[in-house]
């Protein structure tokens, strides 16, 4: 009876360590496969990472360049506003309100001239002795810049 307690708790001991030795080829085989979903984990990380900052990058670039742009049209919209200005004194001092006046570079302008009783100029040499407001607005596609100047007798 003793020789057969001993080999069933032999049996006992040796099923255990097969089961054991189960559990730890299971565990292995596991580790293995969780070691790859660790590197696919860790490398959908990096390329989010990178995408997102080739994202950002791309973003800021197209920023500058919009930016550069807007400096561009503003400098032309001021230019052809300053030009507006000057071609309505031109045309003060020639006596001819009929001159049009086109840019190559296509930008435009709106220019208006009154007189300080705000009538419009007219041309004919009888602008100056009541004063003028000459208002130029210069745009060059959606960037518009304008100035003013008021022209007044001195007391």
């Amino acid at each position: 009876m003793f020789l057969f307690l001993k080999l069933s708790f032999d049996i006992l001991i040796y099923r255990a360590k097969l089961a054991i030795i189960k559990i730890m080829i299971q565990d292995a085989r596991y580790m293995i496969h969780e070691k790859g979903q660790v590197m696919l984990i860790t490398i959908l990380t990096l390329s989010g990472i990178l995408l997102g900052a080739t994202t950002i990058a791309g973003l800021l670039m197209t920023y500058q360049i919009r930016q550069a742009t807007d400096i561009t049209n503003s400098t032309k919209a001021i230019m052809a506003a300053d030009a507006g200005i000057e071609w309505e004194l031109y045309k003060i001092s020639q006596e001819r309100g009929d001159y049009q006046i086109s840019f190559s570079n296509g930008a435009a302008l709106i220019t208006t001239c009154k007189r300080l009783d705000s009538s419009n100029c007219l041309y004919d040499g009888s602008d100056m002795e009541s004063g003028l407001t000459i208002r130029s607005i210069g745009q060059s596609l959606k960037v518009y810049r304008a100035f003013e100047m008021t022209l007044a007798e001195s007391e």
